[in-house]
């Protein structure tokens, strides 16, 4: 069967025509019996509020010319057998559409005098008809009813995933799927530990995550997993004193459990497109519940033109995390201005204006914290929420930071640390 005829299976389920409905998945079919065939469940749909049966659906199309076919299909594609779900196959019809569509862009180049910008706006379109606009939707209050009541039903599924930092979980709530968090503070203050810190902690859980590392080799994250899984110092990895038994111990562990967490390197220029894929990639074995992506300074947009790269890139991310219905997590540079000194003496306040790169960024996510260490003591992590959708802001966590074995838990007694 073909990704289409695939995907006809569900389309006879409201659930699934619906969202291919909603959204606009249609322009992807680019065979024209297929889309007139969908077009005439969904027009049906619309009508009646109902998929049709048999002798409705023959009544609704008398006098096409491919009635007989049409209604072959309708027997047939409802009673078929399909393995793979349906956002997978949604995935693969945009990368059909994709690779249609840049078939059709090379053989115009060769025909035409060569246009760089007009080659560029091209590929852009096609970019935009793939990707699912999430930025712009209309409803009326009565519509999505049923829709309403699936929410509630997700929520236990999709909302308040524990982070595995008390503190955290209280004033944030934990973390939803559909949304995107992001962390930023200056250099070496505990950006990408607290990233690895949340994503450890929710494969721990059994949450299946991607941990894209722009910065770092592969082998370098599995010491930082292994430092955090077995508490080992990594002085000791460096100096070559590893208790070799014990480590041993702990990596069987890990090969035991086979907590689902999966390291993507790249470190030359990634984009967005470029982890669309690996999620992709991924969703071919098991369901994808979180990505980190560690972190947005290094990603190049890919566009070319785009005056905003990283406001772009943070848009995109969230459209991912909500079509992928997954955890988004994040982290970016502060800019100089972060916590400089006035003429007074005292430090200026950290805003979303210190984000580094792009003022849409702040905009774009549905979390934002500030990470710094502590003044006088150094074990001391605080993460002060700037942004929070979903609670409380202006509040600080203190967590207790132990920098050598990449560890982070939550600090109960304060004693007034700064």
């Amino acid at each position: 069967m073909t990704t289409i005829e695939k995907i006809l299976y569900y389309l006879f389920n409201e659930y699934y025509l619906r969202m291919f409905n909603d959204q606009g998945l249609i322009k992807l079919v680019t065979d024209f019996k297929a889309k007139t065939f969908i077009n005439y469940l969904i027009s049906f749909y619309k009508k009646y509020g109902a998929l049709p049966k048999q002798n409705e659906f023959d009544t609704f199309i008398k006098g096409d010319s491919n009635y007989d076919e049409y209604m072959l299909w309708f027997v047939k594609y409802p009673n078929s057998s399909v393995g793979e779900n349906f956002n997978f196959l949604v995935d693969v019809l945009r990368q059909e559409y994709a690779k249609v569509g840049l078939d059709l862009i090379v053989q115009e180049s060769k025909r035409e005098k060569f246009d760089l910008p007009g080659l560029t706006s091209k590929v852009s379109k096609l970019r935009d008809d793939i990707e699912e606009d999430l930025d712009i939707r209309s409803a009326w209050v009565y519509e999505g009813i049923e829709d309403r009541i699936q929410r509630i039903e997700d929520a236990k599924h999709f909302s308040y995933i524990p982070s595995g930092l008390n503190q955290f979980d209280k004033y944030v709530g934990g973390f939803d799927k559909g949304r995107l968090y992001l962390i930023f503070g200056r250099t070496g203050a505990g950006k990408s530990k607290s990233l690895f810190t949340f994503a450890y902690n929710l494969s721990l859980q059994g949450y299946a995550g991607l941990y894209f590392t722009f910065e770092m080799p592969i082998e370098e994250m599995n010491t930082i997993y292994d430092t955090r899984a077995g508490s080992i110092s990594v002085d000791n990895f460096r100096n070559g004193t590893v208790d070799m038994e014990y480590y041993k111990d702990v990596l069987e562990k890990i090969q035991t459990n086979k907590y689902p967490l999966k390291w993507a390197e790249h470190t030359k220029n990634p984009t967005v497109d470029y982890i669309q894929n690996e999620i992709n990639e991924f969703k071919r074995h098991r369901s994808i519940d979180f990505i980190a992506v560690d972190y947005l300074g290094l990603m190049y947009n890919g566009q070319g033109e785009e005056k905003d790269v990283l406001g772009e890139i943070t848009r995109r991310l969230k459209n991912i995390a909500k079509r992928e219905k997954i955890i988004v997590l994040t982290a970016q540079q502060a800019n100089r201005k972060s916590k400089e000194k006035g003429k007074d003496g005292k430090e200026t306040e950290v805003g979303t204006e210190n984000i580094s790169g792009s003022d849409k960024i702040g905009a774009n996510c549905d979390f934002i914290a500030y990470v710094s260490q502590g003044k006088l003591d150094k074990g001391i992590l605080n993460m002060d929420i700037l942004k929070n959708r979903c609670g409380p802001k202006d509040r600080t966590i203190k967590m207790l930071a132990d920098f050598p074995t990449n560890t982070i838990k939550d600090a109960i007694e304060f004693n007034n640390i700064e």
